[in-house]
Order: C-alpha cells, then sequence, then structure tokens
C-alpha cells in the first residue's frame, strides 16, 4: 500500500486498474501492485452489480412459488 501511495504523490496522473476476477491491482507499467482476498459472496454481488435487494430478485421465482404454496393465510400470526 505504501508503494501505491508514494506513486501517486509523485505522479498526480497516476492511475491503477482493479480486476475483481483476477483480485489483483496494476498499473499502467502493467506492474501487479496488489493482490487481494475478496469474500467469494462480496466478489460474485460487485461483479454482478447487486446490492441486497437485488439479490433477493435473482431468487424472485422461488419466492413466487413459496408464496403460492403456503396459502392465504399461512405465515401468519394473530391473537
Amino acid at each position: 500500500m505504501q508503494q501505491i501511495i508514494e506513486k501517486a504523490e509523485k505522479d498526480p496522473g497516476y492511475k491503477l486498474h482493479v480486476d475483481l476476477e483476477a483480485q489483483r491491482v496494476w498499473d499502467d507499467s502493467e506492474e501487479v501492485v496488489a493482490t487481494f482476498d475478496l469474500e467469494p459472496f462480496r466478489r460474485y454481488s460487485l461483479l454482478n452489480g447487486l446490492d441486497d435487494i437485488g439479490l433477493t430478485m435473482e431468487r424472485e421465482d422461488d419466492i413466487s412459488k413459496f408464496e403460492s404454496q403456503r396459502g392465504i393465510h399461512g405465515g401468519v400470526v394473530t391473537g
């Protein structure tokens, strides 16, 4: 990380590229300056542009099936 900070301070145009699939960071010289670990679930979410709602909507068919099978009053607590 210190290497990145030093290069950025010396060159205001210094650019980094992040590859989520390969979990690496490199600069314009194509020198890999860092690798990183990312939890598979978070990696999937980022690669697919999904937030919590988007992840839920991926299961929309399963949710609809569940709701149709539980009946009109299924899951409702009264009294």
